[in-house]
């Protein structure tokens, strides 16, 4: 996880170590950890073992549009050599070291055509959902991470969603909708279960719920 950290602090070369204004909230703890697909416990751990390596630099600062100070992070010129490195490396295997980081920053249909069906299914169940779950409820990718909040729900940009579902073959998205129905069934939300076993073609059990939510 900590090459995945390195490659993500990559993408914020104009941020310096001590800069006191404008940082963004990726080089936050919560950030970081959002964008390797780790929790915070284990990405606090990891930036540790880097700033002993040297490769990292934490300090207090005002974030983008706040007036309260966080603990951020930077990589030290070290840090960042070491960043380039492996990004050449990976990218000589033709491997784009965007798709290694959260699915949000990455192009879809890119992102799509290299993901194994297992992977293709964790995004699409979770593009699928019209309400917040926790990332721990859904079964994880091995080719790029599901971003999450501080908190650890799932928060994938709307436009997002929608383009990996414009990529899906109908029998794939109903089998994500199934799912969605039944996480719901076990949550007790009804609206939302309606909703998925629409969409899934479950109008049996659709209709059977209806009848009983009125």
């Amino acid at each position: 996880m900590k090459e995945r950290i390195l490659l993500h602090m990559l993408r914020f070369p104009s941020v310096y170590p001590k800069q006191n204004f404008d940082v963004p909230r990726e080089l936050t703890q919560d950030g970081i950890a959002s964008a390797a697909g780790i929790s915070r416990a284990h990405v606090s751990i990891d930036l540790k073992k880097l700033e002993e390596y040297g490769f990292v630099e934490r300090w207090q600062a005002h974030l983008n549009g706040t007036p309260a100070k966080r603990f951020v992070y930077c990589l030290t010129p070290i840090g960042a050599g070491e960043g380039r490195k492996l990004k050449a490396n990976l990218e000589k295997k033709g491997i784009d070291t965007d798709m290694l980081l959260d699915i949000s920053r990455c192009n879809p249909e890119g992102k799509w055509k290299c993901m194994s069906q297992a992977d293709r299914d964790a995004v699409g169940r979770a593009c699928v959902f019209r309400k917040p779950i926790l990332k721990k409820d859904l079964p994880g990718m091995t080719s790029g991470t599901i971003p999450t909040d501080f908190r650890g729900y799932i928060c994938i940009p709307e436009r997002t969603a929608e383009a990996f579902i414009r990529l899906a073959d109908p029998f794939s998205l109903r089998s994500w909708h199934s799912w969605a129905a039944d996480y719901w069934l076990k949550s007790g939300n009804r609206a939302e279960r309606l909703y998925h076993l629409n969409k899934a073609g479950r109008n049996i059990e659709a209709n059977i719920l209806a009848e009983t939510m009125d």
